[in-house]
């Protein structure tokens, strides 16, 4: 085999090569795309769910008093919603856990302490007012 036969098949195989090399490129920007559209498809998801759960939720009467309170002590509460992204967060009112996000809560007036813990996130903590502030929506933070 001569020496001029040799370069041309192995330049005919990196021709090859590189032609496999771009399609596994072209391959792997298709999956990449459709995982982005599924991504993006689950956000748009869950967007129009909170958007859903905010439009339903303007028709409730905030002010209404808990049936077991009236009864009892005749204290009024009032509704609280609270949202975390990530979802299914703790939720700690003056220190008890009262359920995970989201959640409506219902609160006497005054000042309370949330907490919201998710792991791997750091924990959220703040005063809310009750019964001028109606809705806490949180973006956790990740550790």
């Amino acid at each position: 085999m001569s020496q001029e036969n040799f370069l041309d098949r192995l330049t005919d195989k990196i021709k090859n090569v590189k032609i496999i090399a771009y399609i596994l490129l072209i391959v792997a920007i298709i999956i990449s795309i459709d995982q982005l559209t599924g991504a993006f498809d689950n956000f748009v998801s869950r967007a129009k769910k909170w958007s859903d759960f905010f439009s339903n939720k303007t028709q409730i009467d905030t002010t209404s008093t808990s049936i077991s309170d009236s009864i009892n002590n005749k204290i009024k509460t009032y509704s609280l919603n609270i949202f975390s992204i990530p979802e299914n967060a703790m939720i700690y009112v003056e220190g008890k856990f009262v359920g995970r996000t989201n959640k409506q809560i219902e609160l006497s007036s005054g000042s309370h302490r949330i907490i919201l813990r998710k792991f791997g996130c750091e924990d959220y903590s703040e005063v809310v007012e009750v019964p001028r502030q109606t809705v806490l929506s949180i973006i956790l933070v990740r550790k």
